[in-house]
């Protein structure tokens, strides 16, 4: 009966993971973060001694950069590598979702279809206006999207009674990005308090094996990374936690974000919050699907409730946060995690009780609120709302034919052999709809251009560029060439604060601006490009030369052709930018 039920879960997990990783692969578009980590890690680029971006980048590695830096080292493309790292990032948000719906509503072919229409809508939201990419399927940030669907990983585990590798996901998720590891092991432990008098050894013995194997892994990725370069900043431990007080102050969007949305996420969130204790009420007054589905359910509603408390006492009593804290934590970014469970959960309540008009109730104004909330910098909620809708349909679909019941309700085989040749036949079906897929939707990157290998040739990193966007256009090119300053990893500040002088004097020196005060607050201030052009056009020959030296850059590139007493190597033309390309003569 066992292999029974899970056998379609299996196949649904797999066609899950392998739609999400099609969808991935063929619409990838822009350099992922972890490229230059990885590519340093690799070899395959490098910073002179000293240089501030080489000690952030050695003392930030994750699980994520060393197996990127392991694609590397034997050979993979960027190509190869840009399109596996969406791939698997939509492939893990569309199975762990399958995870969660399963585990509350036991209809696996309904889990798949709507694990994989919320994975596959979301990159088409942006077509629509659609831009905050936080938790798109292919959005670049791709330490945040794994950690997010190792999150749904954890819970969707646990929702389907799997304990035991649910403790080894967290411990993937610790090696991948430790701040959300530790925060979900935080849920985890409070969630089963309730439990306590279930801890006897007999219970926790089977869980023994796969704590000691994710602890394994953590422990493994810690000792084989690379020790952070010997080099003196120029600055001691006070000075070093004054520049990082002042980044955070100053210079740091992540941590300040606007507070005019504030209402609408409130009211967003009190209403998910009320959704979640509906949920919990319902499954309690009916005993439930059991003990897996309850702890789920526990650890979401904590999340809820944890990030909309951390984000609301952040911004509202910010003196109670130690400075600590507030580097190490990133209370918006917790905000995120609720909003992705929601989807599932709600899509699993429908699917499983559509009959009930007071979830029906609350997942129609749950959709309302998220289409017409004018959340800005919450944006992610817009195409949750459109999905919502899609899923209502599909629900009352469902209820009414049972068709999305079909794949359970099969008579699966329950031999190993059977089960196997079964998974194998759908993966031929998916990979033969996948490769129809990619003749419709594949959609080219600009380093499969074969012109850049020509432009490669004459282009020596490091690169100093006048602007963010500058560098993220010229990242889309060459995603293994590292940045004199990396405008993008300027958060990084808040861990490796001692880097932080050694910046302050680049931005001086390079840019003109004073670190303790921008020009403007809150963006990187090198977004400037008028600002940077007026000083750059009156360096001399000679000026040049000593801030290379001193800064230890080949290359400078803008989007505009700027007048500099350097030469003018190249442009390329790419989409709606033209990047220019300026050599330092020795």
């Amino acid at each position: 009966m066992m292999a029974m039920m899970l056998s379609p879960l299996a196949f649904a997990w797999m066609a899950g993971f392998l739609c999400g990783a099609l969808i991935g692969w063929n619409l990838a578009e822009f350099t992922p973060v972890p490229m230059l980590p990885a590519a340093l890690l690799a070899g395959d680029a490098s910073y002179l001694p000293g240089s501030p971006m080489g000690l952030i980048h050695a003392k930030t590695v994750s699980a994520i950069t060393q197996l990127i830096a392991l694609l590397m080292k034997i050979g993979w493309s960027d190509n190869a590598v840009i399109r596996t790292i969406y791939a698997v990032q939509a492939g893990l948000l569309a199975s762990g979702s399958v995870l969660v719906v399963f585990g509350f509503c036991r209809r696996a072919f309904a889990s798949l279809a709507a694990s994989v229409l919320f994975v596959a809508m979301l990159p088409f939201c942006g077509k629509f206006g659609y831009s905050d990419y936080i938790m798109l399927s292919l959005s670049p940030s791709t330490y945040g999207m794994v950690g997010h669907a190792l999150i749904l990983y954890v819970v969707g585990l646990l929702a389907i009674g799997r304990s035991g590798p649910a403790l080894f996901g967290l411990g993937v998720l610790l090696a991948s990005h430790p701040v959300l590891g530790a925060w979900c092991a935080l849920a985890l432990v409070l969630a089963l308090l309730p439990e306590r008098h279930r801890g006897t050894t007999a219970a926790l013995l089977p869980l023994l094996p796969w704590g000691v194997a994710g602890g394994a892994l953590v422990l493994l990725s810690f000792l084989t990374r690379p020790g952070a370069p010997e080099a003196d900043m120029g600055i001691n431990a006070a000075e070093a936690i004054r520049y990082r007080d002042a980044f955070i102050a100053l210079w740091d969007y992540h941590r300040n974000v606007d507070l005019s949305p504030l209402r609408g996420m409130a009211v967003v969130q009190a209403l998910a919050l009320a959704g979640l204790g509906l949920v919990m009420l319902r499954l309690g007054g009916e005993g439930g699907h059991g003990l897996g589905p309850r702890r789920a359910l526990r650890i979401i509603v904590l999340m809820a409730v944890a990030g909309a408390a951390s984000f609301t006492l952040y911004h509202f009593a910010r003196p109670l946060f130690p400075t600590v804290v507030t580097a190490l934590l990133m209370p918006s970014r917790f905000l995120n995690i609720p909003l992705l469970l929601t989807f599932p959960l709600v899509a699993a309540v429908m699917l499983s009780r559509s009959g009930n008009p007071l979830v029906w109730g609350m997942a129609g104004i749950m959709a309302a609120v998220l289409a017409i909330a004018p959340l800005e910098n919450a944006s992610t909620l817009e195409p949750v709302a459109g999905v919502v809708l899609i899923l209502a349909a599909s629900a009352s679909v469902a209820t009414r034919w049972g068709q999305l019941d079909l794949l359970t309700r099969m008579p699966w085989p329950t031999k190993p052999w059977s089960a196997a040749g079964s998974m194998l036949a759908m993966l031929g079906v998916v990979t033969v709809v996948g490769g129809v897929t990619t003749a419709i939707l594949h959609k080219p990157l600009v380093v499969e251009d074969p012109v850049v290998d020509k432009v490669r040739a004459l282009v020596s990193p490091p690169v100093l560029f006048s602007s963010r966007y500058s560098q993220l256009a010229y990242w889309r090119l060459f995603p293994r060439h590292a940045p004199a300053l990396d405008v993008d990893s300027l958060d990084y500040i808040t861990y490796v604060p001692e880097a932080a002088g050694e910046i302050s004097r680049m931005l001086a020196d390079v840019y003109g601006i004073d670190y303790f005060n921008p020009p403007y607050r809150f963006l990187p201030a090198v977004h400037m490009d008028e600002h940077v052009r007026e000083r750059w056009e009156r360096f001399s020959p000679q000026d040049w030369r000593f801030l290379a030296d001193n800064y230890g850059f080949h290359t400078v590139v803008t989007l505009h052709p700027w007048l500099l007493s350097i030469p003018r190597k190249l442009s390329y033309r790419m989409g709606q930018h033209t990047l220019y390309v300026y050599q330092i003569v020795r």
